[in-house]
């Protein structure tokens, strides 16, 4: 339960390879819900984009993170899903950023709604805490 709302995406330098996955995955839960949230929490397209950056930026920080971690045999398979499934968010988001470029703000709200890859990462999530 180490991810907060108000971290920062340069607070990762507790050694690569060493990472713990659990935990990780616990973070990437804890981005998820932010993003869930954003439609509720940021009220303006300016707000929106920045609080989008700042969510882009932490998972863009977690994403490397899972990338150096080693992990156990019985988890290396949900290590690489979570991976391939937290890159796949970073493009949905950017597609969601590309929307607010555009002065599209409910077409953002709508589209954060829709992230196809939010339940995929959820569903990977459940599996490593399954498996360890």
């Amino acid at each position: 339960m180490a991810a907060s709302a108000c971290g920062s995406g340069g607070g990762g330098s507790d050694g690569g390879g060493e990472g713990d996955l659990p935990a990780q995955a616990a973070q990437a839960g804890a981005l998820l819900d932010q993003i869930e949230a954003l439609p509720t929490t940021a009220t303006t397209a300016n707000q929106f984009s920045t609080e989008l950056e700042t969510l882009r930026n932490q998972l863009r920080a977690l994403t490397q993170e899972v990338q150096e971690t080693s992990a156990p045999d019985e988890l290396s398979s949900q290590k690489k899903q979570l991976e391939n499934r937290l890159q796949g968010l970073q493009t949905q988001l950017g597609r969601v950023q590309s929307l607010l470029a555009a002065d599209d703000l409910e077409g953002a709200e709508t589209a954060i709604g829709n992230l196809l890859s939010i339940e995929q990462v959820r569903q990977t999530i459940a599996s490593i805490e399954d498996a360890s």
